[in-house]
């Protein structure tokens, strides 16, 4: 009889050590560099922190002389070389022996995180030993079934599920493997709840001091490598943030001056169109626009119609910062944001279709809008249209705006002086791609009172439409 057993493993391989940013852990602990992610899944240190906060009343009322060092060490881990430096069995059992009844007190359990089997390596060692793997962290069970069948071949046909196959994700830049791992059972076992609770909450290293599991008997593994349908799926349920890394990506293979080469961003920009339906007539013909919502995908290439990002089509623009359970992480008091968009392609220098100042806690509509928002009217071809957040390191004079600008105040804007001058970084993009089309003629036509036979020339049915009564266009 054998138990299959797919373990998901989060692999880690931290780029460089980072100053330790958490006030608990910045004393006291011996060291002041930390790398991520920890052992409790944080990616980044701004989720760390959320989650140390959450049971700092363990390190405040002092349940064990090594609380602080121990917690500090599982959430802001020691980097040492580039890789970090894991708590000892003894460390955990001795924090666990003095504090796990006053967290039962404060309604909280000692979490798996905490568990101090993830820190006896002889298992995982032995893992990555077989699996020629050099990276440093296994986290979680992902999928466990008692196969309660007599022939491996056909091993899970009849088997007793403990928990259902689950499709293997990875929101991250580093190869995630999966590993399944066969264990021989003694004898046939009978899937109750204290056996199953036993499974999905404990480490491999715990099958061995179970009586009932021999082995592991045979090991296998697949690596995963990060895709947009998992970073998509885990973002949508706020499990992980890392749209940042794909707008990174896709930035780089943008030649724009102002951007720079080594930008890497850290937060998402989420710009969303309500536009109301709106009819209008270009080149004597009549369009109807339906009303419709939507958000612009920088990762895209499509074109969007201007009329449905018309001047009073106002988006809403929603920030978040990359990180795990990104709705946890909160801003700053004092964190200030500048947001622009720009069309490099209208001339030498781009124009400013938007302009908010000193957004703060990242809410944009209480920032301060120097430029109203202009929709996009490309005079031809096809123009991208970059929505860029940068931080602010202080508060900005709106007043010195007519400094990087021309007498039309829009035209010609210095942003590379501008962001230089201001002490700005990006933080993060959007964009989107928008061309010359039937919107843009009505309003040289209608509003700007451009000659209609010279702006409609080459048009289909032009001028033929203005002496026939025609049906109109619709648009979805």
């Amino acid at each position: 009889m054998r138990l299959l057993i797919v373990i998901s493993a989060f692999i880690v391989v931290s780029k460089s050590c980072e100053q330790i940013r958490s006030p608990l852990c910045q004393t006291g602990v011996g060291y002041n560099l930390t790398i991520f992610p920890n052992l409790a899944g944080h990616l980044f240190q701004g989720g760390a922190i959320v989650g140390l906060q959450n049971i700092r009343a363990l390190i405040d009322q002092k349940c064990s002389p090594n609380i602080r060092e121990f917690l500090c060490r599982v959430y802001i881990p020691e980097c040492y070389q580039g890789k970090p430096v894991l708590p000892s069995w003894e460390m955990c059992q001795e924090a666990y022996e003095g504090c796990h009844q006053l967290m039962s007190s404060l309604g909280q359990s000692w979490s798996f995180s905490l568990n101090c089997s993830k820190f006896e390596q002889s298992t995982i060692d032995s893992i990555k030993t077989k699996s020629k793997d050099n990276t440093e962290f296994w986290f979680g069970t992902g999928v466990n079934k008692l196969c309660n069948a007599p022939h491996a071949t056909i091993a899970c046909k009849h088997h007793q599920a403990v928990v259902d196959y689950r499709t293997p994700m990875n929101p991250t830049e580093v190869d995630n493997p999966y590993v399944f791992l066969l264990y021989e059972q003694t004898g046939r076992i009978s899937a109750t709840g204290s056996l199953i609770q036993n499974l999905t909450s404990n480490t491999v290293a715990a099958l061995h001091a179970n009586s009932h599991f021999r082995g592991p008997k045979a090991i296998s593994w697949v690596r995963i490598k990060q895709d947009p349908y998992s970073i998509t799926y885990l973002g949508s349920r706020s499990v992980v943030n890392n749209c940042p890394s794909l707008v990174s990506e896709a930035l780089h293979h943008h030649p724009a001056s102002f951007i720079p080469s080594n930008t890497i961003l850290d937060m998402s920009v989420d710009v969303t169109y309500t536009p109301s339906s709106i009819s209008f007539i270009s080149c004597c013909k009549t369009y109807v626009y339906n009303e419709k919502s939507f958000s612009i995908n920088p990762i895209g290439n499509s074109t969007v119609k201007t009329a449905h990002v018309r001047s009073s089509a106002i988006p809403s623009v929603s920030l978040s910062k990359r990180d795990w359970y990104p709705e946890a992480i909160q801003f700053a008091d004092n964190e200030l944001y500048t947001l622009m968009m720009v069309d490099p392609d209208a001339g030498s220098s781009p124009y400013l279709h938007w302009l908010v100042l000193n957004i703060p806690k990242g809410n944009v509509n209480d920032g301060v809008s120097v430029r109203e928002y202009k929709g996009p009217a490309p005079p031809s071809g096809v123009h991208t249209y970059y929505f860029l957040l940068y931080k602010q390191t202080a508060k900005i004079n709106p007043s010195v705006i007519g400094n990087y600008t021309t007498s039309c105040s829009r035209c010609g804007f210095k942003i590379s002086n501008f962001v230089s001058n201001n002490h700005l970084e990006l933080k993060g993009a959007s964009w989107m791609l928008s061309s010359h089309d039937e919107y843009v003629r009505h309003l040289h036509v209608d509003e700007s009172s451009k000659d209609r036979t010279q702006v409609c020339s080459g048009q289909s049915g032009f001028p033929a439409s203005c002496t026939s009564v025609g049906s109109s266009v619709t648009v979805g």
